[in-house]
């Protein structure tokens, strides 16, 4: 078996890739510079949490977009065959964390058969959303998608509970349809939440309160129309169902939210800080005000170079400011 490999390693031969794929539509070299390269990164035992961690999101994005537009028919071979090398990685994570459950495990085996089967099917819908370029060809898609994943997510568990989630966590990860850069098919749509509902009950069984919880976290950060990212990760079956279930609040909310979280606790930091009693950390200043000598300070060096720092002081008795060169 192939060598576990690093971000470096990928990142390398994708550097390799886009270089050769430049001019790979007229030079017969650059396109079987292209082909191998491809393969090698098929061949390459990608560990898990390089997709999840976005070090390779550069390379995996270009492999789609090839496997979708490549200058040549044998480069949109190859890059869908790498892709489809590592979907296989993420559903075999799957099925490494559900061996314990056999209904878990048959449902994951089936997950796998299914992409198996439809992975050819996914090159002529490619082709077919490429050459329909108006507007209305892009809604009929979508209604006719909307239709047919409910007939995807068939049979029903005959678990009301089940069955809603299943649907609910499709529709949400269907919005990535159609997206720049998203090689996932309705087919996928329907296959991947599958498994993230076989998971969730892999983990939580008696479908109680961590089952909803769960659930309601994966629903809304997936419609979040501010969180485009992790609909792509999901869909394109870069982060699999269990490393999904693992996620914390935080690396499942869009960059914005995680931006604003930031902000909040920095604010609630200063604030815990400013209402400490504070201790005076030299008595090398007296204070113009209160004229007290307790004081804390530090220096920066706000001219240039050659400039003496500035000394900023701060008197903890009455809370004076100042500062000097």
């Amino acid at each position: 078996m192939t060598a576990s490999v690093s971000a470096a390693d990928v990142n390398e031969a994708y550097a390799s890739l886009a270089k050769a794929s430049e001019d790979a539509g007229s030079n017969t070299a650059s396109e079987d510079r292209c082909v191998d390269v491809l393969k090698t990164l098929a061949a390459m035992k990608v560990p898990v949490k390089l997709f999840v961690s976005g070090e390779v999101g550069d390379a995996a994005k270009a492999i789609k977009k090839l496997a979708k537009k490549g200058p040549t028919d044998a480069i949109k071979a190859e890059a869908s065959a790498c892709v489809a090398a590592w979907k296989k990685i993420m559903l075999g994570a799957v099925e490494g964390g559900e061996d314990k459950d056999k209904e878990d495990a048959d449902a994951a085996a089936a997950t796998t058969t299914t992409k198996k089967e439809v992975e050819g099917g996914e090159s002529g819908g490619a082709k077919k959303e490429e050459e329909d370029g108006d507007g209305d060809g892009e809604k009929k898609d979508a209604s006719d998608g909307e239709t047919n994943l409910k007939k995807l997510l068939e049979p029903a568990l005959g678990d009301p509970l089940r069955d809603r989630t299943r649907e609910l966590l499709a529709e949400a990860i269907a919005q990535a349809i159609g997206a720049p850069d998203v090689y996932a098919s309705v087919e996928d749509v329907a296959q991947t939440a599958i498994a993230i509902e076989n998971a969730m009950h892999a983990q939580w069984s008696d479908t109680g309160k961590e089952y909803k919880a769960k659930f309601r976290q994966l629903s809304f950060n997936l419609k979040d129309p501010k969180n485009p990212d992790l609909r792509r990760s999901v869909a394109d079956g870069l982060i699999s169902p269990a490393v999904l279930l693992d996620l914390s609040p935080e690396e499942l909310g869009s960059d914005e939210r995680r931006n604003s979280n930031a902000k909040i606790r920095e604010h609630a930091t200063n604030e815990a800080v400013r209402g400490q009693k504070k201790e005076a950390s030299t008595d090398a200043f007296k204070c113009g005000k209160c004229k007290q000598r307790k004081c804390t300070y530090y220096q920066l060096q706000t001219r240039s170079a050659d400039e003496p720092m500035t000394t900023f002081v701060t008197c903890v008795n009455c809370d004076n400011r100042w500062k000097f060169c």
